[in-house]
């Protein structure tokens, strides 16, 4: 088992007798590669070896503190502590705080395998660590108690206590030389500390601008997002609005066809109403004027049933005349043909001046109502005409 010397965890206040296992080689705190100072215990990927960041010195001296307390502990008892965590957290650098469970899952395991291989001889530790305290004394006395006096002559004791001075030289050589090697070792860290230090910042750095760079990264992705977002929102906008603009538009022409309808509908309404009104009225004239003519003991020049829609002399004229016999009579009688003609014929003779003044007397004929049947005879002759004209085609 290695032991180092020099380790923080090797300290006059820290009895060794009350440590069950030995923290810094259980966990592997040593950096090897670094003259085995405790450095982070997190592994660089980019570097493919452990992480050579030193951890501020009162951060270890809190893990040392921890660790040491554990370590008074079954190994088992200190897998499941709450502090290991706490070290961990501690041993490991601001960059690889990552590493916590898998450093957790790895420390419990070894302390596991500890303590299957130790858990019947508690003292073995303590025991392992009293090899390094012997000293030229204790190798004196037990040259002498193996190599006995008796019957030796003094040229075999001068010899012997050569030998022996010459073995203790040595031995006490190769002591001094064991503890000038960890002196040598910091030596060494310490011409090495700068180029460390240089390299550690120079890590840093690095670490530092890839960090920059993946905000950087980052920011322009998340911007890129936003911006995506944004046009995908505005053209949504855009559509919703130009889908309401198409509703309102389809509405629009809609109501305007709607109102299209309805007005065509009320137009054709009022023309119905008219033509039915205007019917009616025709209807009502030739009534009133064929039953003026039946009555004929009554009829004189005064209540002359005219053939006009108003039945007043007053509105007696050749237009009024013509629409009277195309609108007020029925249809049977103003059919195109034979019907037509008689119809209009016998029109024709009653209205005749001869007939006029054989009926109403020569007074009538050169009195006031002279114009009125003058225009009446005047236009049933021409009526006559046109229906013989449309009876012989």
């Amino acid at each position: 088992m290695y032991y180092n010397d020099t380790s923080p965890f090797n300290n006059p206040h820290t009895s060794l007798k009350s440590h069950k296992w030995d923290p810094e080689t259980v966990m592997g705190l040593a950096n090897r590669d670094v003259g085995d100072r405790i450095t982070c215990i997190g592994w660089a990927t980019s570097r493919n070896r452990r992480c050579q960041r030193g951890p501020a010195r009162h951060k270890i001296a809190s893990a040392v503190r921890i660790l040491n307390r554990l370590a008074c502990k079954n190994a088992s008892k200190a897998a499941g502590s709450p502090e290991l965590r706490e070290a961990a957290e501690l041993l490991l650098c601001w960059q690889h705080q990552h590493y916590i469970p898998d450093v957790l899952k790895q420390w419990r395991i070894e302390l596991e395998d500890w303590d299957e291989d130790y858990e019947d001889d508690d003292s073995s530790f303590a025991t392992f660590h009293k090899s390094d305290s012997r000293t030229s004394s204790t190798y004196d006395k037990s040259r002498v108690k193996e190599e006995p006096t008796e019957d030796l002559s003094a040229e075999e004791l001068r010899r012997i206590m050569k030998q022996m001075q010459e073995d203790i030289a040595r031995l006490n050589a190769k002591l001094r030389g064991e503890s000038e090697k960890p002196k040598k070792r910091d030596e060494g860290a310490e011409k090495a500390t700068p180029q460390r230090d240089s390299k550690q910042q120079e890590e840093e750095q690095q670490a530092r601008e890839e960090e920059r760079r993946r905000r950087e990264k980052e920011q322009k992705r998340r911007q890129e997002e936003e911006d995506r977002r944004k046009e995908e929102e505005r053209r949504r906008e855009e559509e919703k609005k130009r889908e309401e603009e198409a509703r309102e538009k389809a509405r629009r022409e809609r109501e305007f066809r709607e109102r299209v309808r309805l007005a065509k509908e009320e137009r054709e309404r009022e023309a119905r109403r008219k033509l039915e009104k205007e019917a009616a009225e025709w209807h009502a004239a030739w009534t009133r004027y064929s039953r003026g003519w039946d009555k004929l003991k009554n009829v004189s020049v005064a209540n002359m049933p005219w053939p006009v829609k108003s039945g007043l002399q007053s509105d007696v004229n050749e237009a009024n005349v013509r629409l009277f016999f195309a609108k007020a009579p029925p249809e049977e009688l103003v059919k195109l043909g034979d019907k037509r003609w008689k119809f209009i014929n016998a029109e024709n003779l009653r209205w005749h001046t001869d007939k006029v003044m054989q009926r109403f007397g020569p007074d009538a004929v050169d009195g006031d109502a002279k114009n009125a049947l003058s225009i009446i005879a005047k236009v049933m002759i021409a009526l006559r005409q046109d229906a013989q004209k449309e009876k012989e085609t």
